[in-house]
């Protein structure tokens, strides 16, 4: 057994365990990881010299990199550099001997293939969905089946969500659904784990230099770097609406001769627009403490009944336009009483005035956000944009030959140092996709593409 040496382990139904294939063309091997595509993919070529290899479609594979051997040549250490599900096969012929090209999926392909109806009630954490989505029979059987556990890598970003509805929903929709809410990015790792994390917080475990010192430093060659301003933004409005959940009232006296009145709403602003107390199907109003049935002008379902039919409704509310209109004059001097909560247009600037001065100018860029009813997630999205986009984008290119990365391993979505002198580099970038292949006997080459950042990382 030599370092670096490839070994194939395909699963093996009739013994129930992996089967050992060191007869493979190493040459022949291509693994790639793009950071936000569905799934890794891998091509590999083995030879079945003594007839003893059986290939199943959607059967486990694995693919190690040795990477430490004792003095009797057994492995002390290796790396899986992939793991998935085998998903196409063409035979041939070499002499007399079968040859199999296998293409392959990481196991995220599960999370397309398998569905969970179920709808939970709000004040659940993100962690704990993801938990039911995997481990509760009731969403469905992925960890029984497949074995993909999420226990040991998933963190909590939200401690309670709304509830939600999933009527036969894949769980990488389910997942999607989280991680808009979150701001968390995740996937499945070759050893069938679920990773659900910050985006910023997958370090790798290991630097680049250009003259590497320390133990954990790694060398490299062939940089390319590219800067690219395109994307530079260092001014940003984002804007959103808020919700006040605190019971507003209104008052009113009637004169005993109008049927319409406007509510005094001045200073709050044109831009509010009336809803329902929580727990309510629409604004309540009250006439002397009596109860009347509303119908919302404009037809909006969500702020409760829409009829205007005199024979339905007592009195038509606009939570727009904030007026109200009875069918019949209140009796003078009866006072009008409105219960509702308000939402409001919300904008927030933030700039930076490094970038700008750098940059001559400043380039804007205003950003709609659903996440509404939330200040917080406004201003917080307007400085996630300012701290990532108000740069040039850095895009490096580089190879890394296997003999140098020892026991450490390279996964996308994980940000690494990059320190090189003669370009004046010394800051983290993120890893957004790696390429292996074997370019020598033992000698397998990573290239990999980094990025100073990553729109899907804001």
């Amino acid at each position: 057994m030599k370092i670096n040496q490839i070994i194939v382990y395909i699963w093996d139904a009739i013994r129930n365990n992996f089967a050992e294939i060191r007869s493979c063309e190493e040459e022949s091997l291509r693994i790639n990881s793009i950071l936000g595509s569905t799934v890794d993919t891998a091509n590999v070529t083995i030879y079945d010299y003594d007839d003893s290899i059986r290939i199943n479609l959607m059967h486990d594979i694995r693919i190690i990199r040795v990477s430490e051997v004792d003095e009797h040549g057994d492995i002390t250490s290796s790396q899986v550099i992939f793991g998935g599900i085998i998903t196409n096969c063409t035979s041939s012929v070499d002499g007399i001997h079968r040859v199999y090209s296998l293409s392959c999926q990481d196991y995220s392909l599960f999370l397309n293939t398998t569905f969970c109806d179920k709808t939970f009630r709000s004040g659940y954490s993100d962690k704990q969905i993801i938990n039911k989505c995997f481990d509760d029979p009731d969403w469905g059987t992925l960890a029984a089946t497949h074995e993909i556990s999420a226990d040991r890598f998933v963190e909590t970003g939200l401690n309670s969500m709304a509830g939600a509805a999933f009527n036969i929903v894949s769980l990488a929709d389910i997942l999607n659904t989280i991680t808009s809410y979150s701001g968390f990015s995740y996937y499945v790792d070759y050893e069938k784990e679920l990773h659900y994390y910050s985006k910023n917080s997958e370090r790798a475990s290991f630097s680049l230099s250009s003259k590497p010192v320390a133990e954990n430093e790694i060398n490299y060659r062939n940089i390319r770097v590219k800067r690219d301003g395109t994307s530079l933004r260092n001014q940003f409005i984002v804007y959103g609406r808020d919700l006040n959940s605190e019971i507003q009232n209104s008052y009113i006296t009637a004169d005993g001769i109008n049927t319409k009145y406007l509510i005094g709403m001045e200073e709050i602003g044109h831009d509010v627009v009336m809803l329902a107390p929580p727990g309510e199907k629409r604004i309540i109003i009250e006439v002397d403490g009596k109860r009347r049935i509303v119908g919302v002008a404009g037809g909006n379902q969500e702020l409760g009944d829409t009829s205007t039919d005199p024979s339905k409704v007592d009195v038509i509310i606009s939570p727009i336009s904030k007026w109200i209109e009875f069918y019949l004059p209140p009796d003078e001097g009866s006072i009008i009483h409105l219960q509702y909560v308000f939402s409001y247009d919300y904008g927030q600037l933030e700039e930076d005035n490094g970038s700008i001065e750098k940059y001559l100018r400043p380039y804007m860029k205003v950003i709609g956000t659903s996440d509404s009813n939330s200040i917080l997630g406004i201003n917080l999205k307007a400085k996630s944009y300012k701290e990532q986009f108000s740069r040039e984008m850095i895009t490096v290119y580089l190879l890394l030959d296997s003999t140098l990365l020892g026991n450490h391993s390279v996964v996308t979505g994980s940000w690494v140092h990059l320190s090189d002198d003669i370009l004046e580099i010394d800051e983290d970038f993120l890893i957004y996709s790696v390429s292996i292949r074997v370019i020598g006997e033992c000698l397998l080459e990573y290239e990999l593409e980094l990025r100073s950042w990553w729109q899907n990382h804001v």
